[in-house]
């Protein structure tokens, strides 16, 4: 079972999605690569946006795992049998 600890990291990990998107930035930017092309731009910003979705959901089954809620419901705390 997971604990609070492992939640604070996972928040953490939510919010390294800044750095993700200021690399692509930079890439768009000051990369000496020249532009992108929409189709790159394009499957960069899906890609995030999965990877994004992906952390939410491991997020969510961590919070579920510490509060024991869902799946992770004890029989002691169920409040209908």
């Amino acid at each position: 079972m997971k604990t609070r600890f492992d939640l604070e990291q996972d928040i953490l990990n939510l919010t390294g999605m800044t750095q993700d998107l200021d690399t692509l930035l930079w890439r768009i930017m000051d990369s000496p690569d020249g532009p992108l092309t929409e189709d790159d731009l394009a499957n960069i910003i899906i890609g995030l946006r999965y990877t994004l979705e992906l952390r939410g959901d491991k997020l969510w089954d961590t919070f579920t795992q510490v509060f024991e809620l869902d799946q992770y419901k004890g029989e002691e705390n169920d409040l209908h049998p």
